[in-house]
């Protein structure tokens, strides 16, 4: 029996959904904001009844808290001694619905109007994910067991209130967020599990030389994505100075030939991206050091003269070069016929011809298992799906 929640409150709709009667019948019991604990049974089910109630709006969630909280509060749910901590009941129903989770954290920021779910949230909060709010930074650190948090266009605000520094943080995203300033960095470098950041398109502030300089204090960081910031060719010889990271993108930045010779010494790199770079293929000979190296995507490249990734050819590790919206010409196909180890290529929106195509792939190694091309004028979809029956490596994209 389902009904919509329009012109009802929350204690009136559960009202209605537990003893199965309709809006215009009365509830013979006592109303739900009274006496909490005779609903205690529709614990279980309270995320997929109260999920026709709780939409966006803030108000909604807030009611929805402040009667989970009496509910859990209520003497018939809990013992004495779980008040005063959390009920493992919904606890484990918390866990179950990440995205009420999610809610909660965006709306429900008064701690003390709400000790019972606070408490369970403490316990069970690990990770966070919100899109497009303004949110007090302190809000994140103050749950002590969080270790991931992905944000996607907010705006960050960091409080005076330094108070319970997180130090469980593994995983910080905020891809195109605001307010991601050196004082905020500061407070998350300071995990000594913090492994991964990504700050992609982040902007007012955009990401200083000052910032660079922050984050390469990190202790035990493996990715760091930087695409689309303001970091220079000074930024990214700080950085440089890193020994742990392995993933590196720094797509789509200010930086040119003097910071791709300084990646080229972070010498234990196995991802790197560099595309969208105002570089120059000569710069790329500062790369030959990366004897990890597994992966390169050099994406919105100028490739089109015959030898410009002809340095890139003895790297041993590298088997994956994603070329993908670059200039690349026809006589530069050949050069890769030279490298070792490559299994994956990405040639999709180059303009290549069909003629160029069918040449490197008469000529390809048996190790370049997956070529990736995409249609085009020069490249008609009906002639690549001929190939693609020829060419068990060819995959159209």
């Amino acid at each position: 029996m389902v009904y919509s929640h329009h012109d009802m409150s929350l204690p009136t709709f559960v009202d209605h959904y537990s003893f199965g009667t309709t809006p215009e019948q009365p509830v013979a019991k006592q109303p739900t904001s009274a006496s909490p604990e005779i609903y205690a049974h529709l614990l279980p089910q309270l995320w997929e009844i109260s999920s026709q109630y709780l939409v966006d709006s803030e108000e909604d969630v807030k009611q929805w808290v402040s009667f989970v909280d009496a509910l859990v509060s209520s003497p018939s749910f809990s013992s004495s001694q779980e008040k005063r901590s959390s009920s493992p009941l919904f606890e484990q129903f918390l866990k179950k619905n990440p995205s009420l989770i999610n809610k909660i954290v965006q709306f429900s920021k008064d701690e003390s109007a709400n000790p019972s779910c606070q408490r369970a949230l403490n316990k069970v909060v690990d990770s966070i994910a919100l899109v497009n709010m303004t949110l007090p930074i302190d809000l994140l650190f103050k749950y002590p067991k969080l270790q991931q948090v992905k944000l996607s266009l907010c705006a960050l605000q960091l409080n005076e209130d330094k108070a319970g520094g997180q130090s469980l943080l593994k995983e910080f995203v905020a891809k195109g967020s605001t307010g991601i300033t050196p004082e905020l960095l500061e407070r998350i470098i300071q995990s000594k599990f913090l492994t991964a950041l990504q700050l992609d398109q982040c902007k007012a502030p955009r990401l200083t030389d000052k910032s660079a300089s922050i984050i390469s204090k990190a202790q035990s960081l493996d990715t760091l994505s930087v695409a689309g910031s303001g970091l220079t060719n000074d930024s990214v010889k700080k950085l440089s100075s890193m020994r742990t990271v392995t993933n590196l993108d720094i797509s789509g930045t200010n930086i040119g030939d003097d910071g791709i010779a300084s990646v080229g010494t972070m010498r234990q790199l196995k991802q790197l991206d560099l595309s969208a770079l105002k570089i120059t293929t000569n710069s790329l000979s500062q790369l030959t050091s990366l004897i990890d190296l597994q992966s390169l995507k050099l994406r919105r490249i100028n490739l089109s003269q015959p030898n410009s990734l002809l340095s890139l050819k003895n790297l041993p590790s590298l088997n994956e070069l994603d070329l993908s919206n670059s200039e690349l010409s026809d006589e530069s196909l050949p050069v890769l016929l030279l490298f070792q180890n490559l299994t994956k290529l990405s040639l999709i929106r180059t303009p290549i011809t069909l003629r160029g195509l069918k040449a490197f792939l008469d000529k390809c190694k048996s190790t370049l298992q997956e070529i990736y091309v995409s249609p085009s004028d020069q490249l008609p979809k009906g002639e690549l799906e001929k190939l693609c029956q020829q060419f068990a490596c060819l995959k159209i994209s």
